[in-house]
């Protein structure tokens, strides 16, 4: 457990996860990201798969930047061996891949992820941020139901 000395809140994080009395945070790089509040979490699942949120439309999403950055590519091949006119844009247009590709492969990755059921039926994921120590995270999870976290680990696997 930690404590910060401008926060007084008493709080356990682990791999970008961190559990308070007052809710969960979704942390990275000691900056919150998100967060949900305590009173509206009904339960906390670890679970194993697709740790994006939404990993279909991330997808679908990475697909189109990937297919808007090579639509100029032939046009732009043209030119570099005919000559002709290139405009700006479509060179624009090509920093698209990379970022198409980076959402594809964020989309896609795989792994240990906590799921928070919450009171009003949705439910959001807290991606690990590396592969953990189980001795360790199951220390963590059991002072998060310390806390007053329903916790269940029967998610994994």
């Amino acid at each position: 457990m930690t404590q910060s000395a401008e926060n007084p809140e008493v709080f356990v994080e682990y791999l970008g996860v961190r559990f308070s009395q007052k809710g969960v945070a979704h942390m990275e790089g000691g900056q919150r990201l998100w967060f949900v509040p305590k009173e509206k979490i009904r339960q906390i699942t670890l679970r194993q798969g697709f740790q994006a949120e939404r990993p279909l439309v991330q997808t679908l999403f990475s697909a189109v930047l990937i297919l808007i950055g090579l639509y100029p590519l032939p046009h732009l091949i043209l030119w570099a061996f005919a000559g002709g006119k290139a405009y700006d844009v479509e060179f624009l247009l090509l920093l698209l891949i990379p970022l198409g590709a980076w959402f594809l492969k964020d989309g896609l990755k795989k792994g240990l992820y906590l799921e928070l059921t919450l009171a009003d039926e949705g439910r959001r994921k807290i991606p690990l941020q590396q592969k953990p120590e189980r001795p360790v995270l199951d220390m963590i999870l059991n002072r998060a139901a310390a806390m007053g976290y329903a916790v269940d680990r029967g998610g994994e696997g």
